[in-house]
């Protein structure tokens, strides 16, 4: 067997090992084969780029999909990887109109220029492309991952039918999984959750999985404050409005329902969370939350510390109020003004290293 006989070879079972999800060995086999003719080449690095997107590792995808589209500026394959990755949305574009220049038949080059259209904000037009492409290839599943996501980025409820329609051809399939889970992580968070554990069943490396397990209880907890804070502004301007009317007990009454009812509310949603994720979980709300503060302690307790800060100073004070007088307008209003505010910087710290850690 001739060299590069041999080495197609080589390239024919590292596909084989991609395709069962073993891209680490691919990559260790695929490093091993020689290079020695451009259409080596862009062969090898092709599917190095697919191996390492698969991994997740998509500068290195992008760095082998260069390789591939240096050695042959015409190869349609390493251009498509190239999309795949390619992190700037005007380059991505322009590769996904290239594609279809040099093959303008392959509907998965259609898809995925959709998804290119829909990066760049043409969400019309991407819609169109992915239905069209959906039309050609009904039963292809990156085709309809591609039509399913235009349809969740423009909030169609068509989008779960077509990840439903995925899973029913493909039962295993993550892409659509997860996006289904996302789809209902608002409305049905308990069926949400349920999807996310038995994605984390069977592949316990999924982060991001876990992570939106933890932000199904905090995230949510963390937009009720947001509800509460705007709230008590409203509330406690009104109570001020009567204290300088001389009505000093009535005020501080009127700001205390106010603050119970808010923080309540925030209770009750944390509740709700808790319950559904246990429900979903098979065990008990308590064992349910400790479960997820583990898994990601540090934008847990952010985003705890936040919550305490922004809801309950507002009654602690009232509660204050109604015993003395405060010696101060500063220690009466500037003071829980200043904690809440840190609060809410704190929520917004704890968003960023929950995005930090999804990137």
């Amino acid at each position: 067997m001739s060299g590069e006989s041999s080495a197609h070879e080589q390239i024919k079972r590292a596909q084989a090992l991609i395709d069962l999800g073993r891209q680490e060995q691919a990559v260790e086999l695929l490093a091993t084969i020689p290079q020695t003719t451009p259409l080596l080449v862009a062969a090898v690095n092709c599917f190095l780029a697919y191996a390492f997107a698969g991994l997740g590792k998509k500068d290195e995808a992008y760095a082998c999909a260069r390789r591939a589209l240096e050695a042959e500026p015409n190869n349609d394959t390493a251009l498509f990887w190239l999309a795949i990755v390619e992190p700037d949305d005007a380059t991505v574009l322009q590769h996904t109109s290239r594609l279809i220049e040099l093959d303008p038949d392959w509907v998965p080059y259609q898809s995925l220029h959709a998804i290119s259209l829909l990066r760049n904000g043409r969400k019309e037009e991407a819609e169109a492309v992915a239905r069209e492409a959906a039309r050609q290839a009904p039963e292809d599943v990156y085709v309809l991952g591609n039509l399913g996501d235009v349809l969740h980025d423009k909030r169609s409820p068509e989008a779960e039918q077509v990840y439903a329609r995925i899973l029913e051809m493909e039962p295993d399939d993550l892409h659509a999984r997860k996006a289904l889970a996302r789809i209902k992580q608002k409305d049905e968070a308990d069926e949400s959750a349920r999807l996310y554990t038995d994605i984390l069943a069977t592949d316990p490396d999924q982060g991001g999985v876990a992570l939106q397990l933890n932000w199904m209880v905090f995230g949510n907890m963390l937009s009720a404050c947001v509800y509460v804070f705007t709230r008590y502004a409203v509330a406690w301007l009104f109570a001020g409005l009567v204290y300088a009317v001389g009505l000093r007990t009535v005020a501080v009454v009127i700001g205390l329902l106010a603050s119970l009812t808010f923080v309540s509310r925030v209770a009750r949603s944390f509740r709700s969370d808790t319950a559904k994720l246990g429900k979903a979980l098979g065990m008990s709300p308590r064992a349910a939350f400790i479960r997820i503060y583990g898994k990601l302690p540090v934008s847990s307790i952010m985003a705890t510390l936040a919550t305490i800060m922004m809801t309950l100073p507002p009654l602690i004070w009232a509660v204050l109020a109604l015993v003395g007088r405060a010696s101060s307008w500063w220690a009466a209003v500037g003071l829980p003004i200043l904690i809440m505010a840190c609060g809410w910087g704190l929520a917004h710290a704890a968003v960023w290293v929950v995005r930090t850690y999804q990137r």
